[in-house]
Order: C-alpha cells, then structure tokens, then sequence
C-alpha cells in the first residue's frame, strides 16, 4: 500500500510564511491523494500546531488537531486553550 504520510522540513517551521505554503500543502496534499484513492480516514494534524494554524488545517480537510505544544510552551496556558477552542467553535458555526 502507498505510504501518505508527510513530516514537515525544520526550516518550514520558523518561517510563518514557509510554514503556510509548505506545511498546510502538505497536509492538503495528503487529503487529496487518500480522496483519490478512496480513502475516507479522518486526518489528525499532530506536531508543531499552533493556535493560527487552526483555520488552515481545518480549511485543507483536517479533522482534528493535537496542540499540547501550543499549550505547554504558551506562557499563558489557559488563556491560549480558551483561544483555540473559540477559533474551533467559531469556525463550527460558519
């Protein structure tokens, strides 16, 4: 079977705008190739989420997100969780 799984490049990471073309086309390429072979397995981003990386994710086909990262190296915690989970619930009543 056909591996489609995608790590990002490191140096995608640090640079907003590399990330936003490479990382989210990424994970955009993989849904499409699994929609062309048929596939319907949810896709979970993991690794390096950030809270605006929310509504990029979810716009390629994500379905769900891992963000303890985010959170944990976030130097408010509580007040970024409540952050994403807006993004997520506004972005739900679209």
């Amino acid at each position: 079977p056909q591996k489609l799984l995608h790590k990002p490049r490191n140096e995608d990471k640090g640079n907003d705008k590399g990330r936003e073309n490479t990382y989210h086309e990424g994970y955009g390429n993989i849904i499409r190739s699994m929609r062309d072979e048929g596939m319907t397995t949810a896709m979970v981003a993991i690794g390096g989420i950030k809270g605006n990386d929310i509504k990029l994710l979810r716009d390629k086909g994500i379905e769900g997100i891992a963000v303890s990262g985010a959170v944990l190296d976030s130097d408010d915690p509580a007040d970024d969780m409540r952050m994403m989970i807006r993004e997520i619930q506004n972005e739900d009543n679209i």
